[in-house]
């Protein structure tokens, strides 16, 4: 968010997390946790933390939305 704001200023007024990670298909017993952690984090974890920074941005520049 830091680049993104030195970049455009201070003001963002839209968020598209569009990140997406997928390992190669495989049995579910062949599965290790590397695959799951890597999946879960571009997925999930990924969009979390920018949808965070995006709110932390919005509030420090008196947006209430």
């Amino acid at each position: 968010m830091d680049t993104t704001v030195q970049a455009f200023g201070s003001t963002i007024h839209i968020l598209v997390n569009n990140a997406g990670y997928l390992t190669e298909p495989k049995p579910i017993e062949m599965a290790i946790l590397e695959d799951y952690n890597q999946t879960f984090d571009a997925n999930i974890r990924a969009a979390c933390i920018m949808t965070d920074s995006m709110a932390l941005n919005v509030s420090q520049n008196g947006k209430d939305h």
